[in-house]
């Protein structure tokens, strides 16, 4: 194929003209015509000397074009004649008048501006991942030699200049790289704008992330640990030379959080002048593990302008032991089907607020024929003489919080949520059966998640679950305090899919009181065992189905099934 392009291209030569004529039409005829241009802007026969003026043109581009770390491929998508223009002088280049400065600051903006070509030929994509052999199959022209972008990196930078530093500026597209900057690397400021990007990357807590007991660091650390010198004791020297505080002291313990593929896309720029404006502060960009396009973190908070919208059903069924009327078994059959409906929106990457509300189908069966799926009927009935009795209602809302109380430690989140009651009789009385609490619900949850490696993660939470809490100032009440823990180890085959276990206990006091009567408090502990699993159908939805079984002595059985689906705008 590469050769029937090579042969094709000696004989024509399109004009860019091509492209500002067909990009009025289909989106088909616009993708054909972005080949057509970046072909035929390439002349294989011409020799383009390599001097200032190419190192000012990419200057020119990179200021156009990057934000903050980040790409405006839309931009480039509707125009890609300055890009592809460079693209052609990296084609035909000719190195010889460069000295050693020269040729690094040469090769480091041909890497960069190639992985955004390959970008721009296959956008829209959400990771350069969704491009089948993106580094090691996709061919560039470089300085009139053929090569992959794993080549260029592997076989000609890094053997040619040995210098660990090229490492934070080499952007491969994704955010889990050290950001792209809106500078060109020239003969002049190579040297300075890698110091700079080092130690920018050293000293980033999003970057290097420094807990009590470990230092995770990035991929890019074991993928190409040798270049950091032999052992850990090297790659401690590497690092406290550019770490401008908290030298790393003794023997740390290393581990590595998972890459973040994600594509470095600018996402609504503010302005023309913004678009231009390059930050230099790393800390503004959201703390990992975050929502990305392969997969959803539980302690993650959305960034301004996102925001997610998700409906998880929970259909929850317990069956008490049998008890014997007139010699005959009896079923004592419980259902709750509740659906949550719920938002979250990102104020910042700090802090998001959003709502809950509840949604509940409750039926109450005391006979000898078990019906489990009698919630389905989603009837209003009263108690009969038997104790049966059908319930259909939105039962609570409420306000969310989302915030992380430690600043650089994203891992960990805090999110809080008020239920208030939306009807009459919730817990039964003038004749309705119980349906949900009548007073205020106090919901605290706090979330950890440990990426472990690319294929598992550890997520942990635990909670402080006020039940009617308000109704404990009155003469008669029941309200319930507990302080479940959940801990959920994940499996991820692939970026589509999650495979989960789920483990959790649930210490439970219930405080009561009738008129005439002292007050009762009773403990009724609970564990929870389950199996999860979670399907990122694109960038946008994502799926979810859960089985558990609940151990508790007040039940012979007791068990949830829940499916889930959550939509996320980034």
């Amino acid at each position: 194929m590469h050769l029937i392009r090579v042969c094709f291209l000696k004989d024509i030569n399109y004009s860019n003209y091509v492209y500002l004529f067909v990009k009025k039409f289909d989106m088909a005829i616009r993708l054909f015509s972005f080949f057509l241009i970046f072909l035929g802007s390439i002349n294989i026969q011409a020799s383009e000397i390599i001097n200032n003026n190419f190192f000012e043109k990419c200057d020119v581009f990179f200021k156009n074009y990057v934000f903050n770390g980040q790409v405006n491929y839309d931009a480039l998508k509707e125009n890609p004649t300055e890009l592809f223009d460079l693209v052609k002088v990296v084609h035909n280049a000719e190195l010889e008048n460069l000295d050693t400065a020269g040729q690094k600051a040469f090769y480091i903006n041909a890497y960069n501006l190639n992985v955004i070509k390959s970008v721009v030929l296959n956008y829209p994509i959400n990771s350069v991942m969704d491009v089948s052999g993106f580094f090691d199959n996709e061919k560039h022209w470089i300085a009139n030699k053929q090569m992959t972008l794993n080549d260029l990196e592997n076989k000609l930078i890094r053997p040619t200049f040995n210098d660990a530093r090229l490492h934070f500026v080499l952007v491969c597209g994704a955010v889990g790289c050290p950001p792209i900057i809106n500078n060109a690397y020239t003969p002049q400021n190579v040297e300075e704008l890698l110091e700079r990007q080092t130690k920018r990357a050293i000293n980033d807590p999003n970057f290097i992330r420094r807990e009590s007991k470990e230092i995770k660091l990035s991929k890019i650390f074991e993928w190409y640990a040798e270049d950091f010198g032999k052992g850990k004791e090297a790659l401690v020297i590497f690092l406290n030379k550019y770490s401008e505080k908290n030298k790393i002291k003794g023997t740390p313990k290393f581990s590595y959080y998972p890459y973040d593929w994600q594509l470095n896309k600018v996402t609504t720029p503010n302005t023309e002048t913004e678009l231009k404006k390059e930050s230099t502060d790393f800390t503004d960009r959201a703390i990992t593990p975050a929502p990305t396009d392969e997969r959803y973190f539980v302690s993650a908070l959305y960034t301004r302008g996102q925001y997610e919208l998700n409906i998880f059903n929970n259909y929850f069924t317990s069956k008490s032991k049998n008890l014997l009327d007139g010699g005959r078994k009896f079923v004592g059959r419980t259902t709750f089907f509740t659906a949550f409906v719920s938002g979250l929106f990102g104020i910042n990457n700090r802090f998001n607020v959003g709502f809950d509300a509840k949604v509940r189908s409750v039926a109450q069966n005391n006979s000898t024929t078990d019906r489990p799926a009698e919630f389905l009927n989603f009837a209003n009935n009263d108690i009969n003489e038997s104790g049966n009795y059908n319930r259909f209602q939105l039962t609570a809302i409420g306000p969310r919080i989302k915030y992380t109380p430690i600043k650089n430690f994203g891992s960990f989140s805090v999110q809080q949520t008020l239920y208030i009651p939306t009807g009459k009789n919730l817990e039964g009385g003038n004749g309705k059966g119980f349906a949900d609490w009548q007073g205020l619900t106090l919901w605290n949850q706090f979330f950890y998640d440990n990426p472990i490696n690319d294929k598992f993660s550890l997520f942990v939470e635990f909670d402080v679950l006020l039940e009617n809490f308000t109704s404990a100032f009155a003469e008669n009440h029941y309200w319930q305090f507990s302080t479940p823990m959940t801990i959920i180890p994940s499996y991820f085959p692939n970026n589509k899919i999650t495979i989960y276990a789920l483990m959790g206990s649930a210490p439970q006091w219930a405080f009561s009181k009738s008129a005439g009567s002292d007050s009762v408090k009773s403990y009724a502990p609970y564990n929870q065992y389950g199996l999860g699993f979670k399907y990122q159908f694109n960038k946008r939805f994502l799926g979810e189905l859960l089985y558990t079984e609940f151990v508790n002595s007040s039940f012979n059985t007791a068990r949830t099934f829940n499916i889930g689906l959550r939509y996320i705008h980034r």
